[in-house]
């Protein structure tokens, strides 16, 4: 039971422990999280999430370092989801997955279905209003969004996760990389599990989903979009 403070450095190593706690940081992002827990789901709000970026001042505070060490929690310790709560996160380097058999969960995408006068509806996200609650990530328009490692080898779902990368101020302000919102750098050889994106969008990068091997070996079970 956490009732205020924070715990720092080391490592603190679970068994069949639980956490009760309000969603909020609980961990600085230097500590390692191991052993067993008995929780759903992993925050990076327990990192230091600040999700404060500014959209109209393009000042925000990196979350990189959160998101990245809720991420190796929910792999290290087999928790499979990370939930992302509703706000505006800025990261300056990539969200990595290292292992697989996890979640990405947001807080509903910022696309809105729309009746026209057919029968089919379409997706519009030119309304800025919609959505309020959302959850998006404003990626440097110098780095990828999500990077699937190429020692991944198990499920990978992203549900409910806006992505943005932040343009470049100006012609001269640009590295020329290439951006991806989704970077699954596919080199395991052998069965692998499916990737799955649900109701994301993806604005501002050069590939939505770039799929990329160093060794040309490609196994992926099922690749799929719904939704996005």
């Amino acid at each position: 039971f956490f009732n205020g403070g924070l715990l720092k450095n080391g490592t603190i190593v679970g068994t069949h422990t639980s956490i009760q706690a309000p969603i909020t940081q609980l961990f600085f992002s230097d500590i390692a999280v191991q052993g067993t827990w008995l929780v759903d789901e992993v925050y990076p709000d327990w990192f230091g999430c600040h999700y404060d970026y500014d959209t109209a001042t393009h000042i925000g505070t990196d979350d990189s370092a959160a998101f990245n060490k809720a991420v190796e929690m929910a792999e290290n310790c087999d928790i499979r989801k990370v939930k992302l709560s509703s706000g505006t996160y800025y990261i300056d380097e990539p969200i990595y997955i290292h292992k697989g058999n996890i979640l990405i969960e947001g807080v509903s995408g910022q696309l809105r279905e729309e009746m026209n006068e057919g029968e089919h509806p379409y997706y519009d996200y030119s309304v800025t209003s919609i959505n309020t609650k959302a959850s998006t990530i404003f990626v440097d328009h110098a780095c990828d969004g999500i990077v699937i490692a190429d020692s991944v080898c198990n499920s990978v779902m992203i549900e409910h996760v806006n992505l943005t990368a932040i343009l470049p101020s100006s012609n001269t302000d640009n590295s020329g990389y290439i951006s991806n919102a989704i970077h699954f750098k596919s080199d395991y050889y052998g069965p692998t599990w499916p990737v799955i994106l649900k109701y994301c969008h993806f604005e501002n990068f050069h590939h939505a989903f770039y799929l990329n091997s160093t060794h040309f070996r490609y196994s992926i079970y099922k690749l799929e979009f719904d939704h996005c």
